[in-house]
């Protein structure tokens, strides 16, 4: 994969401001993570609670204000300096205001958890990652059911199947285009359980992508997945023990490599670094609202190699879907209530076993409530929500451009998003060429 970051600068057009921006990060995801995951898990599914009682050390930690108040300083400096690109100056206005939304959300929490106000909590979640489409819901739903008609007779006469029909029963109209399905590409019949195999397989391929320099450690962990850590340039490979754990379509077959390497590595990577070397080094760590762009990009390359027949993430898509209710004019769920209805769905659709069904269902809904300390308190995080409609908006644009796919990897930024195309287009970083 051979990309151009646009024009050869000996300095950046942000050198001045980066690094500054980046020491201000919110670390929102660190800040709710929950320090007694296994005990809340299990006291919640012994009960009858309305949601797990979540401790939230991390939420605790850190001077948020000051950092806050650093981040309104550089935005004056920004705005103040006579050398700056008005182009630059205004991504940069746009990030930090992202930066201060997050900030603020966190700030927010902290300050009166039990008293919180939930219409303005959904705001400023919003304003920061977006609010789940109705139309990419009302698609999924006609997807799934399709998949409740093809279930086997046995679980069609089931008190499980009774109700989740009952929940799929929105039929309004959609934008999105159905599916074309994508089959798989075949790299052979090996299994992939050895974390230092995968570690070294990896790091033969990073020279070849321009990424010589970056580190591939095994997770210390114990569960995960893959994961890419732009600013320190490292690539994280779960356990042996995590890879041998991985049943059905999860296990690690050459060819689930090769998507995840496609994912992974040639997407987020690749896409740091080359925004570090460009004329706007802001593009290693995302334009404001750039992870929608980011993981459809991401995911549509994934899908190319393993193929599909749909769209990406639908149940994390379902499960935000679900607790904005969606399939009930917007009357929203909570913890619990989505948890029952992910049972259900897991059982029929997925296939799974009720242990395993449960499972998932917490893990899923753990994944999107945040704040949740028994009390009722939990918020709903919509980040997840840019898989799926990223997907989407990738897959509308080429169709519309096929060309547009030459500049994806110029830095992390959004495609599908105009402002940032027009962006990068007067800056010189990308050359846009249109299609039909």
């Amino acid at each position: 994969l051979k990309v151009s970051t646009g024009k050869n600068r000996e300095e950046a057009l942000d050198e001045k401001w980066f690094l500054q921006l980046c020491e201000l990060s919110p670390q929102v995801q660190r800040k709710f993570k929950v320090g007694n995951y296994q005990n809340a898990r299990a006291d919640f599914l012994s009960s009858k609670a309305v949601e797990p009682s979540f401790e939230l050390p991390y939420l605790k930690t850190g001077d948020d204000n000051l950092k806050l108040e650093k981040l309104i300083h550089l935005s004056e400096s920004i705005e103040k300096c006579p050398d700056t690109n008005p182009v630059v100056k205004k991504l940069y206005q746009e990030k930090i205001v992202e930066k201060q939304r997050q900030f603020k959300l966190i700030n927010f929490y902290k300050q009166k958890p039990s008293k919180i106000d939930n219409d303005e909590l959904t705001s400023m979640v919003e304003s920061v990652y977006g609010r789940p489409s109705q139309s990419v819901f009302n698609h999924l739903i006609s997807v799934l059911r399709d998949s409740l008609n093809h279930v086997t007779n046995e679980l069609k006469n089931s008190p499980e199947f009774e109700r989740l029909n009952e929940v799929l029963t929105t039929d309004s109209e959609s934008e999105v285009k159905d599916f074309v399905p994508i089959e798989s590409k075949d790299f052979g019949e090996i299994v992939y359980t050895d974390a230092r195999e995968v570690r070294h397989y990896i790091l033969k391929r990073l020279p070849v992508l321009g990424l010589a320099d970056w580190r591939v450690q095994i997770s210390c962990d114990s569960v995960g997945g893959f994961k890419v850590w732009p600013r320190t340039k490292r690539i994280i490979v779960p356990t042996s023990k995590m890879l041998v754990a991985r049943k059905g379509d999860r296990v690690l077959t050459a060819t689930r490599l090769e998507a995840m390497i496609a994912h992974e590595v040639m997407t987020h990577a690749v896409r740091a670094e080359n925004g570090f070397n460009s004329g706007l080094k802001l593009l290693a760590v995302g334009l404001a609202s750039y992870w929608r762009g980011e993981e459809g990009v991401a995911g549509y390359r994934e899908q190319q190699i393993v193929g599909a027949t749909d769209y990406m993430n639908k149940n994390m898509h379902f499960t935000i879907g679900l607790a904005y209710g969606l399939d009930r004019q917007g009357v929203k769920r909570s913890f619990r209530e989505v948890f029952d209805i992910l049972i259900d769905y897991f059982l029929v659709i997925g296939g799974l076993d009720n242990n395993s069904a449960i499972n998932k269902a917490f893990t899923a809904c753990e994944r999107i409530f945040y704040g949740a300390t028994g009390s009722g308190t939990a918020f709903v995080m919509t980040k997840d929500i840019a898989y799926r409609e990223g997907n989407i908006a990738v897959y509308r644009l080429l169709e519309k451009n096929p060309a547009a796919e030459e500049w994806f990897d110029v830095g992390k930024f959004d495609p599908t998003n105009q402002g940032h195309v027009s962006a990068l287009q007067t800056l010189g970083l990308i050359n846009v060429s249109h299609g039909k």
